[in-house]
């Protein structure tokens, strides 16, 4: 595409950027598709803290009877809510995460019965060790060898069951493996734990077992590109999902797993389905304006063979409900309000993850061919800044605020196919747009990259745990020790060199942005 020549389309742009995240919807799937005989649906949902209003002694404080407003008509209504949205997607089996026990399942089932969605079929992940919270399953498909498995954190901490079950459909059985690991309160090293304790468990499984691994990993898909930018990384690199679960490849320049290659990998790797969806659409979180994917559908080769039940190819998709499901441009989540100190329940909202759900069908597996693979199957290791593009993701970069959007454009960009937006509406204070955490090697000490757009732009670069060095468009962008907030409008790519010392390591690389102005900035070719 030509380059932008006028600040009235940086404008329009930039407005384009930020409503994208409200157009947000379901991955379209034909008719046709659906109407296949033999397919069933199965699908997870992130309640966000569905209890009932028995005081067990483990409820979070505003929902304890008697405690906030949590009584029977706001949980009536919050059981409700819920219901309606898994009426709505009709989906034959639902794994469930945040679901406080037993009883509060089955007033959920009573829930959807009274909508005329019957799931005579449930298990919860409950074990002796009770937990504020559990995994759980409702099926419209006899379940077998139901059990859950305990996730050991080390010392006397646990986190909540994975939830093992099979569902039996006619002869066959798929087994299911409900999960929901530790938040990111904690480091990566206690979801490394929890995707072990499963790994362990599927490579006792017989040969091509037809196993589906889905739930709230509090991971994204590309975990491995953005932990150390989120302060996540305490194992040196190494992920739950992308590593121990195998979604990426190994090597020096990792890549995605893609479906054509499962058959020729070894046990225990994962086709990770958000892979399936453009990356604009891979939410069903949001953090500080990031779109995080913390909810996953994992499959094996197993499911892309000729024999038993196979994955219906370019099924999976997040369920908005045409919408409903979001405000903002963020999943409608369960409403409080505080009065004084206490912590009050509105009645409206849903959850603050979307569900997901995934279709699958007894017979062979077939490729969709009405789709080319969405991601290429070499990802470059830029958290290295080797590669200087931006060619198979945001690699690494993250929102910083909420209000900020960062999506890959073609527009313009200074070489390759793709550069980096970020953009936002006008800020009431002087704030971090967005920033990206980059491992240094050699004896280099500049940071290059090429920079268009406008707004009030500052750029600063810190070694770990060092002192912040600013840059500043009015002084020639010399090192400075603060930001001056300067509006710029460059239409065509300017090129930076950030000085970041001899020093080997951890860079952080940080955008800013002035308060009163709107701000849309591309960055490409990043490299030292």
């Amino acid at each position: 595409m030509k380059h932008i020549n006028c600040l009235v389309m940086f404008s329009l742009l930039m407005i384009t950027a930020c409503r994208e995240k409200e157009s947000f919807r379901e991955t379209p799937v034909s008719r046709a598709t659906f109407e296949q005989k033999d397919t069933f649906t199965v699908a997870f949902y992130n309640t966000e803290n569905l209890f009932d209003l028995n005081f067990d002694g483990l409820e979070y404080p505003e929902y304890r009877p008697g405690t906030s407003n949590w009584d029977q008509e706001i949980q009536r209504k919050k059981v409700e809510n819920i219901a309606s949205v898994i009426s709505a997607m009709g989906a034959d089996v639902v794994a469930l995460c945040e679901v406080e026990n037993t009883n509060a399942l089955r007033q959920l089932k009573g829930a959807l019965e009274r909508r005329g969605q019957k799931y005579p079929h449930l298990a919860t992940g409950e074990g002796p060790e009770k937990s504020i919270t559990c995994t759980a399953l409702l099926s419209k498909y006899p379940l077998r060898d139901i059990k859950g498995i305990p996730v050991h954190l080390g010392g006397t901490s646990k986190t909540r069951n994975i939830l093992e079950t099979d569902i039996v459909i006619r002869k066959d059985r798929l087994k299911l493996f409900v999960n929901h690991w530790p938040s990111k309160k904690q480091p990566e090293s206690f979801r490394i734990k929890a995707a072990q304790t499963l790994r362990s468990r599927l490579l006792e499984l017989p040969g091509k077992t037809e196993y589906v691994v889905l739930g709230d990993f509090n991971c994204d898909y590309n975990e491995y590109l953005t932990f150390k930018t989120f302060g996540h990384d305490d194992t040196n690199g190494k992920t739950s999902i992308n590593h121990v679960l195998m979604t990426v490849s190994g090597g020096k320049n990792p890549g995605f797993i893609l479906e054509s290659e499962l058959a020729e990998m070894k046990p225990g790797t994962h086709y990770d389905l958000w892979l399936e969806l453009p990356e604009s659409q891979r939410m069903s979180y949001v953090f500080k304006g990031n779109l995080q994917t913390p909810d996953h559908i994992l499959l094996p080769a197993a499911l892309y063979d000729s024999t038993g039940i196979s994955y219906l190819d370019n099924s999976f998709g997040a369920f908005t409900w045409e919408g409903r499901l979001l405000k903002g441009g963020k999943p409608f989540r369960w409403q409080n309000r505080w009065k004084k100190k206490l912590k009050l329940h509105t009645g409206e909202g849903y959850s603050d993850h979307l569900p997901l759900f995934a279709r699958f069908v007894k017979g062979p597996f077939s490729f969709d061919s009405s789709r080319s693979e969405v991601i290429p199957q070499n990802i470059s290791q830029s958290a290295e800044c080797d590669e200087g593009g931006f060619e198979q993701s945001t690699e690494g970069w993250i929102c910083s605020n909420s209000g900020v959007y960062i999506l890959r454009d073609t527009a313009g960009v200074a070489g390759g196919k793709y550069s980096l937006r970020i953009s936002g509406d006008a800020r009431e204070k002087n704030s971090s747009a967005s920033k990206a955490v980059l491992v240094k090697s050699g004896d280099k000490d500049l940071l290059n990259l090429k920079v268009r757009g406008s707004g009030k732009i500052s750029f600063r670069t810190r070694p770990a745990g060092g002192a912040w060095t600013y840059y500043n468009f009015p002084n020639g962008l010399k090192p400075s020790k603060s930001a001056s907030y300067s509006e710029i409008n460059l239409k065509n790519w300017k090129e930076l060199s950030l000085e970041t010392g001899s020093q080997n390591g951890e860079i952080e690389l940080e955008v800013r942005v002035g308060k009163g102005a709107p701000f849309c900035l591309w960055v490409d070719d990043v490299r030292w």
